[in-house]
């Protein structure tokens, strides 16, 4: 994965939370600088409306990426639908397999019929009209799904979905792709 200028990148073993962890160095940088943390496992990890996402611990992507400083609120308004978007176009460029099945469920989710693939987060904070803290999160569930609560919608895998084992570091480097690409457009347009 290329990164670009004040951009680093974590990688952790477990955290509680990318999100977290991301927020936490985050408050180190200088304005327009982009932090990436990827975990192999969350004790703690955040889904949409104060829920939870479940992982089995090595087999998901699990990561957030933050960009520190200001960004026109306008531009945040349904970020997590278009990261979802994007995520998908890239998933489908990859694995052409995917085309047709797989879907953004609004607002932040990549299903197919068999279920839950991805959700996508964000999470800011605001000084008026400018966001001052961005951060986008992404769990993909790659080689194994959790199991999940009774009456949850059920959750799949790419490599279930595609039909061969997926690297997950592979599918982490696609994932940050997206997401870095992402905090630098919004970067520039500041």
């Amino acid at each position: 994965m290329d990164l670009p200028d004040r951009t680093s990148f974590t990688h952790l073993d477990s955290c509680s939370s990318t999100i977290e962890e991301a927020r936490r160095r985050l408050r180190d940088q200088e304005a327009g600088s982009i932090v990436l943390v990827a975990s192999d496992h969350q004790t703690a990890g955040r889904g949409r409306r104060d829920g939870s996402w479940d992982d089995v611990p090595g087999s998901a992507v699990l990561v957030t990426a933050g960009l520190v400083g200001s960004v026109d609120g306008g531009e945040v308004s349904g970020l997590d639908g278009l990261v979802a978007e994007l995520l998908r176009r890239r998933l489908v460029e990859r694995y052409p397999l995917l085309d047709g099945s797989l879907e953004v469920k609004p607002p932040n989710d990549l299903v197919t019929a068999a279920g839950k693939l991805a959700g996508v987060l964000v999470s800011t904070h605001f000084e008026g009209d400018s966001c001052r803290e961005l951060l986008l999160s992404v769990g993909l569930n790659v080689s194994a799904a959790p199991e999940l609560a009774p009456g949850t919608a059920p959750a799949t895998t790419l490599s279930v979905q595609v039909g061969e084992d997926v690297d997950v570091a592979e599918a982490l480097s696609l994932v940050a792709d997206v997401l870095i690409a992402e905090l630098a457009y919004l970067r520039r347009v500041r």
